[in-house]
């Protein structure tokens, strides 16, 4: 049985029961024998150009000590975190090391790529690295951080405690589609709390096709301040959301 699909289900069984903002908020046991992260697990991760795990690379691969992370000194791998994290949260990792004549583990970087810890042991075996975030490392309030190889290094399991709110990810569109490129709309943020809010600000109307109509929200639960404003207020909801901008001729 697949480990993701058990894990899955136990994300299921956590928000069934209400059990999460204050416990292990999302756990990741990196796949073995050709298995990967799918889409709408909590924890996913990519190359350092992105993509999906399972286009293994020559630097990338899965085994049964857990997810190597090769030797090239470009290696390393984004992990996406769909929750805030606050001052407090801790980040564990265990680590395989699989022989001891270097010494071999993980570096932790925050979204702007500053590292912030590096998790190297020398003897074989598992390890267990824990951080935990502080105010100003660039990692509290933020749903992104790296890992970058130091040396060669398997990850077998991350799990990350004491998260926030869950994020939602809110996008914009354009009506009619035809409209498609006649205008700009920017987002003040793409990821956003349930009951927090953004701005949606639109430019660059061609006015010699278009004129402003309104905007429409779509998400459950999202709601905006004003349907003639520009910017526009959204209030996010429970779920994913669409800020789209009407246009008409």
């Amino acid at each position: 049985m697949r480990k993701l699909k058990l894990f899955s289900l136990a994300l299921m069984a956590l928000f069934a029961t209400g059990v999460w903002a204050d416990g292990v908020c999302t756990e990741l046991v990196p796949a073995t024998s050709g298995d990967a992260p799918a889409a709408g697990d909590e924890i996913s991760l990519t190359t350092a150009t992105g993509g999906s795990m399972k286009a293994l690379t020559s630097n990338l691969s899965y085994t049964e000590n857990g997810l190597l992370f090769g030797s090239s000194s470009s290696t390393k791998a984004e992990v996406t975190l769909n929750h805030l994290m606050k001052v407090g949260t801790v980040i564990t990792a265990t680590i395989y090391n699989a022989n001891n004549d270097k010494k071999r583990g993980l570096k932790l970087l925050n979204s702007a790529g500053s590292s912030k810890a590096t998790w190297q042991k020398q003897q074989i075996g598992d390890h267990v690295e824990t951080y935990t975030v502080v105010e100003g490392d660039g990692l509290a309030g933020s749903n992104v951080f790296q890992l970058q190889r130091a040396e060669n290094a398997y990850l077998k399991s991350l799990t990350v405690s004491n998260c926030g709110a869950e994020l939602f990810t809110l996008s914009s569109a354009i009506d009619p589609i035809a409209a498609e490129g006649k205008a700009t709309i920017t987002l003040s943020k793409s990821q956003v709390a349930e009951g927090a809010t953004a701005t949606a600000t639109y430019s660059d109307i061609d006015l010699l096709a278009y004129d402003f109509d309104e905007w429409v929200i779509s998400g459950t639960g999202a709601t905006i301040d004003d349907a003639k404003a520009n910017p526009v207020t959204i209030t996010m909801g429970s779920a994913d959301a669409t800020i789209t901008l009407k246009l008409k001729t």
